[in-house]
């Protein structure tokens, strides 16, 4: 039987530390090439303003494979009410090919792209650094300053953002 798990599903068990773990743990592995992972496919949708990125990968010491997808449509907000970031996640039986879950991976991107910059400053930023700089105030924006927050104490916040309205919600939501 296939597992569905939906955004709400995932929000109250991937945490920050767990994620930054498992993204600095997927570095080590890709590094040391224990994981295959062909090109990203990226198919252009230009009738619709959209792009949509296939990334499978397999994991042989693990046998874990799987597919992510990833589409962003600029316009899906005004026209839709929809983010403009969508994702899904397809996991694999390793041994079969059966599917196990299909994963929201809206949720799962936007915490996975923040923690692997929370990876990157653990072992690149100053260990001094204390503030940081923020462009945007949208799900990215709160995803950084959350996994960001985790790899070092944070003094202060810059943010930029296109929208002034958005910004201070933001400022707001985040302090």
């Amino acid at each position: 039987m296939t597992l569905i798990l939906d955004a709400d599903d995932l929000v109250g068990v991937l945490d920050y530390p767990t994620a930054i773990d498992a993204v600095e743990g997927a570095f080590r592995d890709l590094g040391s090439g224990k994981v295959v992972m062909p090109v990203r496919l990226t198919i252009r949708v230009e009738a619709h303003e959209g792009v949509s990125a296939f990334m499978p990968a397999y994991l042989p010491g693990k046998d874990q494979l799987g597919i992510k997808v990833v589409s962003a449509f600029g316009r899906n907000r005004e026209k839709f009410g929809l983010p403009t970031v969508i994702g899904s996640i397809l996991l694999l039986d390793a041994k079969s090919g059966m599917p196990m879950a299909i994963v929201d991976g809206t949720y799962v991107t936007a915490v996975r792209t923040a923690a692997a910059s929370a990876v990157a400053t653990k072992y690149m930023a100053r260990e001094d650094a204390s503030t940081l700089g923020i462009f945007g105030s949208g799900v990215q924006g709160e995803t950084h300053l959350l996994a960001i927050s985790e790899v070092r104490r944070l003094d202060g916040v810059v943010v930029n953002s296109r929208d002034p309205k958005r910004c201070e919600d933001f400022c707001e939501r985040m302090s």
